[in-house]
């Protein structure tokens, strides 16, 4: 089974997490089908929901939500466009 880098790690979520997206899908490319993220979204969301409940999965959905969005801004959007630009 995969395991991250330290299943045993209590540390914040950083960009480098990520890590090499290239060398790491070398087989995938750098494109992934929508309906790939939507399986993992949904199938996600019932194990939370059977686990949790569903308002606290809903709350936990959420706040991963929140934290990607502020990181997708800090690390891939320029702050000094207009913001309809």
């Amino acid at each position: 089974m995969y395991k991250f880098k330290d299943d045993q790690q209590n540390d914040k979520f950083d960009w480098e997490c990520l890590g090499d997206i290239g060398s790491g899908r070398a087989n995938l490319g750098a494109d992934m089908p929508v309906l790939v993220y939507r399986l993992f979204q949904f199938t996600l969301r019932d194990v939370l929901n059977r686990e949790y409940g569903c308002e606290q999965a809903s709350n936990l959905l959420r706040e991963a939500g929140k934290l990607a969005g502020t990181e997708f801004c800090k690390n891939m959007i320029d702050k000094n466009l207009e913001f309809d630009s």
